[in-house]
């Protein structure tokens, strides 16, 4: 607790950023869960629905569904019959347009990851020269009281400035390998998709 009180406006900061870092990654980690899908159920659904010609019904199931593979795959699907090219640009175009949400303020947290162990320096050099002020104006009447107060922030201050870093960095390599697994199912959508819709061999004609 006297951490707390000594360490003034770098604690202080240090503290606002994990808090920040908490709420962004439970609102990251709520958006994410919303958006995923099992892509294996979701895109044997898709192809069971197009082999029977039902395509407005594979649609229908993207729009349900939701998320990054839902909207490629949809983006697919709605522009079946073009040249493969014109099917490639669409995917890519549509797991653009997905990928920014998906990795929206990741980007944050890694700066809060690597600004806070510097706050906690800069704290630490606030309370050494604490210390050496308090030093060179008692001189040889010095006490142990008169420099507790300056250790005391620069401890304080560099144990934060690590928690905080430590904290932001767990949360964002959660929130890393949750966005990965989304791009990684967007990128399974789009290849199986088109695939399923290339022109056959000439061999195979």
């Amino acid at each position: 607790m006297d951490f707390l009180t000594t360490g003034g406006v770098v604690v202080g900061i240090e503290l606002a950023m994990g808090a920040a870092a908490a709420v962004i990654f439970i609102e990251r980690m709520l958006h994410l869960r919303r958006a995923g899908v099992d892509a294996a159920d979701f895109l044997n659904g898709i192809r069971n629905l197009l082999d029977g010609g039902k395509h407005q019904e594979a649609l229908s199931l993207c729009d349900d569904a939701r998320g990054p593979a839902a909207s490629v795959a949809r983006a697919v699907i709605a522009n079946r019959g073009k040249p493969p090219d014109i099917l490639r640009e669409c995917a890519e175009a549509a797991g653009n347009r997905e990928a920014a949400p998906v990795e929206r303020r990741l980007s944050l947290l890694a700066a809060f990851a690597q600004t806070a162990p510097l706050l906690g320096l800069l704290g630490t050099v606030a309370g050494v020269a604490e210390t050496l002020g308090a030093m060179n104006a008692r001189a040889r009447l010095v006490q142990s009281a008169d420099l507790t107060s300056g250790v005391m922030t620069a401890l304080g201050t560099t144990a934060f400035g690590l928690g905080v870093a430590i904290f932001c960095h767990i949360l964002h390599s959660a929130l890393l390998a949750r966005s990965d697994r989304l791009i990684t199912d967007m990128e399974r959508a789009a290849s199986e998709m088109l695939v399923y819709f290339a022109p056959p061999a000439k061999g195979d004609a």
